[in-house]
């Protein structure tokens, strides 16, 4: 059944026991991507090459992301009673720019206002550049530099839009997260906790522009 979803150009993930009968599972015909399903960014292992896989050295990556509370970090409840397990996704990147082009969609009563695109996040240069959504860049900076990519405005942005239209409707605040690889249009998640609500605009008055976007209902 994978390898038919596969073939359709679907994604298959798959749960791994925390203390499983095997011992350690790959994709034999595929890049792959290991990591926990219960935090961010601890236990992750990234196989581009099987030749160069090191078994030991990726059990203990993610024995050290499993014994990991992510909730007592920011203390975002969604993290709190998450069983710890693996999860293994197909590897994917974009053939142009070698990348995951990470595409965040700031989106406020329904309607996306600010776009966020990540670069240089595997090569040690993670840059954020965001832009209003007729694509122009806006002077913000959060947390990161901005990069000096100069980036033409996606075919498939009007459709990413419509996207996060439906999946934040009747939803104040909720940021959407979409990957477009080669072309194709992916979904990534959803958050209420960008930064996990503690990092700042560099510049104060981002802080106005925003809040004036969230239209609080009125009781």
């Amino acid at each position: 059944k994978i390898e038919e979803r596969l073939k359709r150009g679907e994604q298959t993930i798959l749960f791994l026991n925390r203390r499983g009968y095997a011992g350690f599972v790959s994709c034999r015909s595929c890049g792959f991507v290991l990591k926990c399903s219960h935090n961010s960014g601890e236990g992750i292992y990234i196989c581009k090459n099987k030749e160069l896989l090191n078994e030991r050295k990726v059990k203990r990556i993610l024995n050290k992301g499993l014994r990991q509370d992510f909730y007592y970090i920011c203390r975002e409840w969604p993290y709190k009673n998450i069983k710890p397990r693996i999860l293994m996704e197909q590897y994917m990147e974009d053939y142009g720019s070698g990348e995951l082009n990470d595409y965040k969609f700031y989106c406020f009563n329904g309607e996306p206002q600010i776009l966020l695109i990540t670069s240089g996040r595997f090569k040690g240069n993670l840059c954020f550049d965001y832009y209003d959504m007729n694509f122009r860049k806006l002077a913000l900076t959060w947390g990161r530099p901005q990069s000096n990519i100069i980036r033409e405005c996606p075919f498939q942005f009007e459709e990413m839009k419509n996207i996060c239209r439906m999946l934040s409707k009747n939803i104040l605040h909720v940021r959407v997260d979409l990957y477009l690889i080669n072309s194709k249009i992916y979904f990534g998640e959803m958050t209420f906790y960008d930064g996990g609500g503690f990092s700042e605009f560099n510049d104060p008055e981002w802080d106005l522009k925003l809040g004036e976007m969230l239209l609080l209902p009125v009781k």
